[in-house]
């Protein structure tokens, strides 16, 4: 039997809440208590009637008992009275109780002799002194000595100390250890459970790897715990992190070379026979409900801490925490519910998940196989290794493919997209660039072949390498100069024949018909020459496009407009190119990506607005060109992050705070350090927020330790500090420097401070929970706050009183600010939203949909731009629009006449009727709106994508630039909703239109209710998951089959909103472009940019046959009305047929000439025909081709081979089918 250590957990009332004061710890009975081991089990444990403590001192050596210690209890008799026959002060004097528990109590003591405090640990009172227990109390005893001996030989930093072990006058035993004073862990994690997700993983996963190096340590000592949750581990003042209560621990069968000894002494032989079923039921490894000891081990431990992260991803313990017979049967069973299931609104990184999940496997053989290979795990995750290794695979797999087809224009477009991705993953990836170079050399080479000097040209131009790059140019020049000398010899060998024909035209006429013949094929090799180079030439315009798309998800402005001006000549630029250019000309998002290793913690811009700062995770601060995106430079100020980054207000310095409790004053052009500042200290220091004076002599800080701080810039010295009633997370000054706001966290309110001497002017009230933002606007009347209460506030700074507040449903706000003119609030919003407000009426004016949690938002100087940061991205978003009246749309740019068509992409309705338009040259609305002109008309450019109901009466636009989608009641032309997925990537209705699903590049998948369109689910989420490709309902609404963009295919159950199995579909790293429910229902269909399709069985995703046949991606794939055919299309301008039930392929439409490819095809609604959507230069030429299928499935009489045969007759001779260059093969 064991005696754990004191649970200590922070006094708190019935309903949770915690006391206004935390003690040291109170130890009391529950549900969570461990299980212990029996009495009578525990004592036969010792082999031939030898008493626990003769087996002990003969282990040890000793012949005596250990020393006895006088201990006088505080508020007892004089120690004279108590111990008559005593010389001197008793050894310990008891102070107070801090703990008890089922079996021992923990005393606050003072050593005499030392003159310190200590903690004494002995047996409870009432356990000695009461016959009726006195077995139960000798069995305690030998086990306190077991445990005492234990946690005396395991000397580890995160295992707290034994100073001495004794008995008392009484014979009880005393165990002597260091006092330690803090909080328990379980109460940190739930106080910091308002943190932004970034600062509480870098937080707290850290103090988990603190307690699993002390568990290695154990285990390399032959010992595990047995007992790990996270109330067993105290976070001292000062950041200690020590595991208590080794009352459990026991040994474990160690390899034959591996005897558990310290010190000589052999562990081992301290214990007994380790008893079984042991440990706290809601945190219990399934072996450990067992009566079989033999069965624990270090794998028990690491289930254990498993269990610690999942209580860090949820706030709640794996099994149920109310009813402990209820848990022990759940740990019995092993079956723990997913932690995104178990906090669906939570942001659960799904990495962290996993590890949680693969640490808790039922099987021990299943779960990671060391603790130190989950601490591995963690730290890869806080250092992004992870990230790294995905770079080097694609690098490894491009370094494949390049090899086996080192010419191929297809192959090497695509290496050079995949290389773009390993780069954002990594962006200092030492394989990368010289690959990349290699890849250029060579796609150049290949053009020079091909003759298409254009693109080796533009090729050339990319090459890093300032050699290799001259040398293509040179190469490029030679060619050109070859073409014109032939061109040259070749206008003057027509010049020679025409005058030898006038010459002998009265030598014969024969002669003459057969240099006329001779003429004619050389006209018609040319032109097959010129076909083959416009070939090439416009499957590398496609490929240009595939690139400046990427290079815009990514924010690479430069690239992109690169690709997009100079590597697409003007003759080839379709409509394509213009849905491109109108992401980039209406500058709605520039994306600026700093190391994707660093999480960025603030961003700001330069007075000027030229530049920006970035404060990152690992102490990292970084400046960088805004309006390029490039850049500039970098410093590492420390290990810590760096939680404010400003700039002084002549531009000169920068602020960085720290969330190591001190600030630095950098120059603004080398990032040199110039002042410390240094004064927020506390158990886990932080310098939540800093900003400097108007006059920038000043600077105002706060942190976790309820202090606000004013110091000078020039000197570091501290002018004063005020503490507060809670700790503090942001502070501004107000625009004539008097006075400073500062935000609380706790306290529900923000104080305005005399900025001359710290004194409170006032208080702002009305807030129900944790203040995070507060910010002046710029005339210093009004002051708005942000609050986890789901509410910004306005407030009128010279009454205190509320002008007005802003909800924000579902979601907070985590910052907010003021527009220069006043005019507008953007606030920063926890679902990933900044939300932009008439600061007047508290009016909406526009949603920034960012996807992942947004911290900061700041405008920039001009008013024209925005700045918000979010985990590891900053993103800059121009908002001129917004800020003008939508009359300025027209009387100059747009003529009177000007006819409006709505741009789409492949959105068909169900009755396959699109509507198309072209694009020249670009022009951006005021309103928002992208327009172009093409031949005369005006193209309103709105959407990207569009997916319509099954009715044809509802539409879901996704907007071109991702950030949102639009439903639309499509025959009224009414908004519906405007729904934020995270970043709207792709949608899909269910066949009854009952429900909708959304989905993003971050991997969320949204289900709505159309009858109202209020979500009633959501799936995968996270920052770090792929992007969701595709998806589409079974026919019964109950599950959404989904494609991903690393090629993998989910089967998602609506009602219960899991995952049913994820499987590898297609290569990795190759979208799954389209999925499809067969009718039936049975079978789901994916295509792939790997130009193959697949058929899988629905219920358990087993691959059931592949479609080859494309030569390049494919771009759609779909099931007949009666599920017996299944059409796919390609990039290589094909468009097959197959049956169903075979795989067998039955035809192939093949689209001819250079100009032409396949966008997309389907069937029509009445499964008689197909519908094919070609691109050609103009608008004119953008045409859909029906292709009647009225012989299929025809009369059962006629074998389906001979029907196939008509079919194809019927085809060619269809005067409306319009198939002048289509060729059946």
């Amino acid at each position: 039997m064991s005696t754990p250590d004191p649970k200590y957990t922070s006094n708190r009332h019935k309903d949770g809440a915690p006391d206004s004061e935390e003690t040291i710890g109170s130890f009391h009975e529950s549900d969570n208590d461990p299980i212990v081991p029996d009495v009578d089990e525990t004592m036969s444990g010792f082999p031939g009637g030898v008493t626990p403590d003769l087996a002990l001192r003969s282990a040890l050596g000793l012949e005596t008992h250990p020393g006895v210690f006088v201990v006088h209890e505080m508020g007892e008799k004089s120690p004279e009275e108590q111990y008559p026959h005593m010389h001197g002060a008793p050894a310990f004097t008891l102070l107070r109780r801090v703990g008890s528990g089922g079996m021992g109590e923990v005393w606050e003591a003072i050593q005499s002799s030392l003159r310190r405090r200590v903690a004494i640990k002995r047996l409870r009172r009432d356990l000695t002194v009461d016959v009726h227990r006195a077995k139960e109390a000798d069995a305690l005893s030998r086990m306190f000595f077991q445990e005492a001996l234990t946690t005396a030989n395991l000397q580890h930093p995160n295992i707290v100390p034994v100073h001495d072990l004794g008995i008392d006058e009484k014979g009880n035993p005393l165990l002597t250890m260091k006092l330690v004073r803090g909080v328990p862990w379980t109460d940190q994690i739930l106080a910091d459970a308002e943190l932004p997700p970034a600062e509480y993983f870098s937080k707290h996963l850290g103090i988990l790897i603190d307690v699993a190096q002390a568990i290695a340590y154990a285990h390399s000592k032959g010992i595990i715990h047995r007992d790990l949750k996270p109330s067993q581990v105290m976070i001292g003042e000062f950041g200690e992190v020590m595991v208590m209560d080794w009352g459990l621990a026991a040994p474990f069968n160690l390899p034959k070379d591996a005897t558990p000894e310290i010190e000589g002494i052999g562990l081992g032989s301290l214990f007994g026979r380790a008893s079984s079923p042991s440990g706290t039921p809601s945190y219990m490894a399934p072996e450990q409900t067992l009566t079989d000891p033999d069965s624990l081990g270090p794998w028990t431990d690491v289930f254990l801490l498993g269990g610690i992260l999942y209580f860090l991803l949820t706030r709640t313990a794996p099994y149920s925490e109310s009813d402990r017979s209820q848990a022990f049967q759940q740990a019995k069973g092993g079956e723990i519910e997913p932690p995104e299931f178990r906090a669906p609104e939570a942001q659960i990184p799904s990495k962290l998940s996993s590890l949680a999940m693969a640490a808790m496997a039922r099987e021990p053989a299943d779960r990671v196989p060391t603790v130190r290979v989950f601490i591995d795990e963690l730290n890869a995750y806080l250092s992004g290794a992870d990230k790294r290794r995905e770079s080097l695979q694609i690098v490894q797999e491009v370094e494949e493919r390049y090899q086996a087809a080192p010419s191929s224009y297809g192959v090497l477009s695509d290496c050079l997209v995949s290389l773009a991705r390993a780069r954002g993953l990594w962006h200092e990836n030492p394989r990368i660039q010289e690959l990349h170079n290699q890849l250029v050399e060579s796609y150049a080479n290949a053009a020079l072949l091909n003759n298409d000097l254009t693109l080796a040209r533009s090729l050339a131009e990319q090459s890093s390498s300032i050699e290799d790059s001259r040398v293509l140019l040179n190469l490029v020049e030679l060619a050109q100069e070859k073409n014109q000398r032939t061109a040259r010899e070749r206008r003057l060998a027509i010049r020679l024949a025409v005058i030898t024909m006038l010459l002998l035209v009265f030598g014969g006429m024969k002669y003459a018909r057969d240099q006329n013949w001779a003429r004619e094929k050389a006209e018609q090799a040319r032109e097959a020459a010129t076909l083959q180079r416009d070939a090439a030439e416009k499957e590398q315009y496609f490929y240009g496009i595939r690139f400046a798309d990427i290079y815009l998800w990514e924010g690479r402005l430069a690239q992109a407009v690169s690709v997009m001006l100079d590597g697409v000549p003007v003759r080839l630029r379709d409509w394509e190119w213009g849905i491109l250019m109108a992401r980039y000309a209406s500058d709605d998002m520039i994306l600026t990506k700093a190391n994707p290793l660093q999480e960025i913690y603030h961003a700001s811009f330069s007075p000027d607005g030229n530049r920006i700062v970035l404060g990152h995770r690992g102490g990292l601060i970084s400046l960088w060109d805004a309006n390029t995106g490039a850049r500039i430079l970098r410093r590492e100020l420390n290990n810590r992050g760096i939680w404010t980054a400003r700039f002084s207000p002549d531009g000169s310095k920068i602020l960085a705070g720290s969330t190591s409790g001190m600030a630095n004053i950098l120059d603004a052009s080398t990032l040199d350090v110039l002042t410390t500042l240094t004064g927020h200290i506390f158990s886990a220091p932080v310098m939540r927020g800093a900003a400097f004076s108007p006059t920038g002599d000043r600077v105002i800080s706060t942190g976790n330790d309820g202090f606000a701080r004013l110091w000078d810039v020039k000197t570091g010295a501290s002018i004063w500090a005020e503490r507060l009633p809670k700790a503090t997370y942001s502070a501004e000054f107000s625009p004539d420097g008097n006075t400073v706001a500062v935000a609380m966290v706790g306290a529900a309110q923000v104080q305005l401070l005399d900025a001359t001497s710290g004194s409170l002017i006032r208080t702002f009230q009305g807030h129900t929970k944790s203040v995070y933002g507060v910010c002046f606007g710029p005339d210093g009347t009004r002051l708005a706050t942000a609050s986890t209460d789901q509410k910004a506030r306005i407030f009128n700074v010279v009454t205190g009183g509320l002008l007005f507040e802003i909800p924000h449903p579902k979601t907070y706000p985590n910052n907010l600010a003021f527009s220069p003119d006043g005019k507008l609030l953007a606030t920063a919003g926890e679902d990933g939203t900044c939300r932009v407000w008439d600061s007047s009426t508290g009016a909406l004016v526009e949603q920034l949909y960012g996807g992942a949690e947004m911290q900061r938002v700041e405008f920039s100087p001009d008013g024209q731009r925005i700045i918000t940061t979010s985990l590891g991205e900053v993103k800059v978003w121009n908002i001129r629009n917004m800020l003008q009246p939508a009359s300025a749309v027209a009387k100059e740019d747009v003529p009177a006449t000007a006819t409006l068509e709505v741009l789409r992409t492949v959105g068909f309705p169900y009755d396959r009727k699109g509507s198309w338009a072209g694009n020249d040259e670009a022009w951006l609305a005021p309103a928002g709106r992208s327009f172009y002109k093409s031949q005369n008309r005006w193209v309103a450019v709105d959407s990207y994508y569009s997916v319509y109901s099954a009715d044809n009466k509802q539409r879901l636009d996704i907007a071109f630039n991702g950030s949102k989608v639009t439903a639309w009641d499509n025959e009224t032309s009414q908004v519906l909703a405007e729904l934020a997925p995270n970043g709207g990537f792709n949608a899909a209705f269910s066949r009854d239109g009952h429900l909708a699903a959304t989905a993003s590049q971050r991997g969320e998948l949204v289900v709505w209710d159309t009858r109202d369109w209020k979500s009633i689910g959501k799936g995968m989420q996270g920052a770090d998951k792929t992007a969701l490709w595709s998806l589409d309902f079974s026919p019964d609404a109950k599950y959404i089959a989904l494609g991903w963009l690393n090629g993998d295919l989910s089967l998602w159950d609506v009602d219960e909103q899991r995952i049913v199995y994820n499987i590898k579909a297609h290569i990795p790293m190759r979208p799954v472009v389209t999925v499809r429910f067969s009718p039936d229902g049975k079978r789901i269909l994916t295509s792939s940019s790997d130009t193959t399709a697949k058929i899988f069985k629905a219920d358990s995703g087993r691959l059931l046959m592949t479609l080859s046949g494309h030569d390049k991606f494919l771009v759609g794939a779909e099931f007949s009305r009666d599920g017996r055919l299944v059409l796919t299309a390609g990039s290589d301008g094909k468009v097959k047929l197959w049956e169903a039930s075979s795989g067998r392929e039955l035809m192939t439409l093949r689209s001819e000439g250079p100009d032409r490819m396949i966008m997309g095809a389907h069937f029509t609604a009445d499964g008689l025909g197909v519908i094919a959507v070609t691109s050609r230069n103009t608008i004119s030429q953008i045409e859909v081709f029906p292709w009647e299928l009225s012989d299929y499935p025809g009369s059962s009489d006629i074998p389906f081979e001979k029907r196939l045969e008509l079919y194809k007759r019927r085809v060619r001779m269809n005067p409306k089918a319009q198939f002048s260059d289509i060729v059946w093969e």
